[in-house]
C-alpha cells in the first residue's frame, strides 16, 4: 500500500475554526482513509490574508520512525503511533512552507522572512542564511534590500512569528519556500517569487482592498470586462490587466557555503514551489504561474521539459515508488509521469474548492493512521518563549517533549 499524508490549507475561513488538515490518500484504491485536525499557530486572530497567510498544515518530512509536519510557525515531530517527541521553533521562523530531516535535525524554508534554517537535534539554530545578505545573488536575481540584515534580524528582539509586529511585505521579498537535497549534499532552494517596488505597492494595495472588503467588487468588474471582451481567463487571476510580474529562481548551496544562481524565471504572477531533486542530477520545479512542470538540470540551469498540468494551484510534490511524481493541484492530488510528460491520475482529497495542497509526502508504511485530531490529543499552541513552543494543555497533561 502507497499512502500520501497531505497538508492542507482552507482559505477564507474565520479565525476561530481550524485553517490545515491532514489527509491520508491510499493511491491503490484511489480513497481518503484518514482525515486529521492539524494544528494551528498562535496569533491567527491578527492576520487579514483571506488566502494564504498563517492558515494550513505545510511541509512534511519523513524519515525512519519519525515524521515532521510544520504548521506556519512551527514544527512537531511524531513517531510511529503519533506521540509528539520534538518541536522545532524560533522568532525568525515565519510562514513556514518545507522542512527536510537533516541528520538529526531539521531544515526549514522561512518564507515569512526569506531564511533558509537548521536546527539540531535539540531544536538550536545552528545557522540561518539569509538570501538578502549574498550581493552576488541579490543582483543577479534582482532581489530588493531588505530592511535589516539578517544578523540584525537574529538580534533585533522581534518575534516575526507575531504578524502585528513586523509588515510580513517588508522581510518577504524572495518567498524563500522549498528545499531539497541533491544526491552531492548541495541542497536546491527556491525562491518562488522575488517582487520588485512597484508588485510590492500592488501587493499592499490589494491587502488594504480586501481589508475595506471591495476587492470581490473589484474583481465582479473585471469578470464583467472580460466577458464583455471575450476574454479567455488568466490562470488563478481574474483581472483583465496584469499590473505587474515578478520572476523565481533557483539556487544551489554547496556544504562549504558557496551559493549560486541555477536557474531564473521571468514573469511570474504566483509563488513558483516544490524544487525537488533527482539521482540523475537533474530535478523538478512548479511553476505555479502557468499550471506546469519544469524539469531542468540541477548543475547547469538547462531547461529539459515543461509541462503544462493543471489550471488549479499548483504546489507540494513527491517522488512514488514507482518513479512518477505525486503533485498537490488545489483539492486534488494529481500523478504525473515525466518521461511521459503527462498526468495519468488526478485524486480528489476534498470537495471544497477553498481547500488546497500546502504539503504532501509519503506516509511511511509502518506508521499508524494519525489520530481524528492532533489539536485534541496535544493542546493549542498559544504562544512561544523563545524557540520553545507553549501550549494549551487542557487537552493533554504534558504534550510539550520540551516543558
Amino acid at each position: 500500500m502507497t499512502r500520501l499524508i497531505v497538508g492542507s490549507a482552507h482559505r477564507v475561513i474565520p479565525s476561530r475554526q481550524l485553517s490545515g488538515y491532514l489527509y491520508v490518500v491510499d493511491l491503490e484504491s484511489r480513497a481518503v482513509i484518514q482525515k486529521t485536525e492539524g494544528i494551528d499557530p498562535p496569533f491567527r486572530d491578527f492576520d487579514s490574508n483571506p488566502r494564504g497567510g498563517m492558515r494550513g498544515m505545510r511541509g512534511i518530512a519523513a524519515r525512519e520512525g519519525e515524521i515532521a509536519l510544520s504548521n506556519y510557525s512551527g514544527v512537531f515531530c511524531f513517531d510511529r503511533h503519533w506521540n509528539l517527541t520534538r518541536t522545532f521553533s524560533h522568532p525568525v521562523c515565519a510562514s513556514i512552507h518545507e522542512v527536510l530531516f537533516d541528520g538529526d535535525g531539521v531544515m526549514v524554508a522561512s518564507t515569512g522572512t526569506d531564511f533558509f534554517l537548521r536546527f539540531d537535534a535539540q531544536g538550536g539554530l545552528t545557522s540561518a542564511w539569509f538570501v538578502h545578505d549574498d550581493r552576488v545573488i541579490a543582483r543577479q536575481a534582482g532581489i530588493r534590500k531588505s530592511p535589516m540584515t539578517g544578523r540584525d534580524m537574529l538580534s533585533s528582539g522581534i518575534d516575526f512569528r507575531d504578524r502585528r509586529k513586523p509588515l510580513s511585505q517588508e522581510y518577504d521579498k524572495t518567498h524563500l519556500n522549498s528545499i531539497d537535497r541533491c544526491p552531492n549534499g548541495d541542497v536546491l532552494i527556491s525562491l518562488g517569487q522575488v517582487v520588485d517596488a512597484q508588485f510590492s505597492t500592488l501587493t499592499r494595495l490589494k491587502a488594504y482592498l480586501i481589508t475595506l472588503g471591495v476587492w470581490e467588487w473589484l474583481l465582479k468588474i473585471n469578470r464583467g470586462i472580460r466577458g464583455l471582451l471575450r476574454l479567455k481567463k488568466r490562470k488563478l487571476s481574474e483581472l483583465v490587466v496584469q499590473a505587474s510580474r515578478s520572476r523565481s529562481a533557483i539556487l544551489r548551496l554547496s556544504p562549504d557555503g558557496k551559493v549560486r544562481l541555477v536557474l531564473l524565471l521571468e514573469n511570474i504572477s504566483n509563488p513558483s514551489h516544490s524544487v525537488r531533486a533527482l539521482a540523475d542530477g537533474s530535478a523538478i520545479y512548479l511553476d505555479t504561474t502557468n499550471g506546469s512542470v519544469i524539469h531542468f538540470d540541477a548543475e547547469t540551469g538547462a531547461l529539459l521539459s515543461t509541462t503544462e498540468v493543471t489550471d488549479q494551484f499548483l504546489r507540494g510534490a513527491v517522488r512514488l515508488p514507482d518513479g512518477r511524481f505525486a503533485l498537490g493541484a488545489g483539492n486534488e492530488v494529481l500523478i504525473f509521469d515525466l518521461a511521459l510528460r503527462q498526468v495519468v491520475d488526478r485524486i480528489r482529497f476534498s470537495n471544497n474548492p477553498l481547500e488546497s495542497v500546502h504539503g504532501l509526502n509519503l506516509l511511511p508504511p509502518d506508521f499508524d493512521l494519525p489520530p481524528d485530531s492532533l489539536q485534541a490529543k496535544f493542546g493549542r499552541v498559544v504562544d512561544f518563549d523563545g524557540h520553545h513552543i507553549l501550549w494549551d494543555r487542557s487537552a493533554n497533561a504534558n504534550p510539550d517533549p520540551h516543558p
